[in-house]
């Protein structure tokens, strides 16, 4: 039996949601909050294994509230529940099993419910295995309001402008949901180096690196006529990353 967690400030939207899940075999809804506030401080003591959760909520938004729970370091399933279709790219990088959008249906609900089910029982079957592997490598980026699961490998560049993190492939520029501080932490085991605030550079496409204004640098490209700035601690960093 899973059990369910509904957190959502419209009362009639958890009564809706509550009586399709009631019509689910395998399914028990063990609380129910409009207070977002008041839903996290009882999660750990519920330890649900699937919290549905809306985004709009006044006082703590459901993207948010789902950063917390991830440090809560319990087991559940986030899915989130919202009328709204552009956070869905921001949702997966938080890790959700599934984005639902009002208004809801029986056969939408049940296949989330199965794809849950499928999830756990893989991890019981295979615990020391990874459950995505041909995710590895790979981000979650935003193009022309699509989701795009991109290779590392073609990334030349990442960077920040007009506060938005920008991704840079031969083809295309993508918008990332993630800092470029996150990003760093991602790819640095991939070969990118973080050279200038504004900039994360992926090595393999790296042409040479020119000593610029009081012992910057800047860095030439192969496949493009882009300078990319290498700030005066970065440059130290990188000199000895490359033995020079």
């Amino acid at each position: 039996m899973l059990s369910v967690v509904l957190i959502d400030d419209e009362d009639l939207a958890i009564k809706e949601l509550e009586y399709l899940i009631g019509n689910l075999d395998g399914v028990k809804v063990i609380g129910k909050y409009t207070d977002p506030v008041k839903a996290l401080a009882e999660l750990a003591q519920l330890t649900p294994d699937i919290i549905f959760l809306d985004i709009d909520m006044p006082g703590l938004d459901g993207m948010t509230m789902a950063e917390h729970i991830k440090g809560m370091n319990f087991d559940s399933s986030l899915v989130f529940a919202t009328v709204s279709p552009e956070h869905a790219l921001k949702a997966f990088e938080l890790e959700a099993v599934d984005y639902i959008k009002k208004p809801f249906s029986e056969d939408r609900l049940r296949l989330t419910i199965d794809r849950i089910n499928k999830r756990k029982k893989a991890s019981i079957n295979k615990p020391e295995e990874t459950e995505y592997p041909e995710f590895e490598n790979k981000i979650a980026v935003r193009y022309n309001e699509q989701i795009v699961l991109l290779k590392t490998d073609d990334i030349i560049y990442c960077s920040t402008e007009n506060k938005k993190t920008l991704v840079k492939t031969r083809e295309n520029t993508y918008e990332s949901g993630l800092s470029l501080t996150k990003l760093t932490e991602n790819l640095q085991e991939r070969g990118f180096f973080r050279c200038h605030k504004s900039f994360l550079v992926n090595l393999d496409y790296v042409k040479n690196i020119c000593p610029h204004f009081k012992y910057t640098g800047v860095i030439k490209l192969k496949i493009m006529d882009m300078d990319i700035p290498v700030s005066r601690t970065k440059m130290k960093v990188l000199k000895k990353l490359l033995s020079l």
